[in-house]
Parts: structure tokens; sequence; C-alpha cells
């Protein structure tokens, strides 16, 4: 996905966002992406390998569609031990 792109001299932030621009995505969040997996400039788009690249997109979806737990009967008796049972299930995903 990234080859198309990587003759236009230009920034990594700028080179991806021109393909991910069709998500609504800003500059911001690729730069939000960029910086949580410790990528800095010149980052060499070019030379990222498979596991890289499904880093990127892994961090890119969790940043740009955040999922939201709506947990609802949190008065019924059982209520505590469903809600530990459920954060359980997403542990690791959760922040």
């Amino acid at each position: 996905m990234f080859i198309i792109w990587i003759g236009i001299e230009s920034n990594a932030v700028e080179t991806l966002h021109i393909p991910l621009s069709g998500y609504g995505t800003r500059q911001e969040v690729i730069q939000i992406v960029l910086d949580r997996m410790g990528i800095k400039e010149p980052s060499h788009l070019e030379e990222w390998d498979e596991a890289q690249v499904s880093l990127f997109i892994k961090n890119f979806i969790q940043e740009r569609f955040p999922t939201v737990l709506v947990l609802n009967k949190v008065d019924q008796e059982n209520a505590d031990t469903n809600i530990v049972n459920i954060c359980k299930l997403q542990e690791g995903s959760v922040s």
C-alpha cells in the first residue's frame, strides 16, 4: 500500500495521510500513531516490513476508530462479577 507513495518528497505523516484520508483521518491522527510506535523522521517507510505495517494498521484502527463498551444492568446482583469477566476478555485493549 505504501510503496505507491514513496516517490513523493514528503514526511511520513504526509505520505501515510494520502492513502488514509478516505477514512476522514487528520494528519494529527497519523502523527499520534507514529509517536505511539516510536517512529521518528526519517521514517524510511520503504524499509518497513510486514510486521511494522501490521503494527501501524493495528495502532491506526485503535486511534481512529476507538471502541466504547457500555454495560447495562449494573444494578443486578452479579454485575461486579460480569464486569470483571468483561474486563478480562478485553485485557490489553482497554486504555
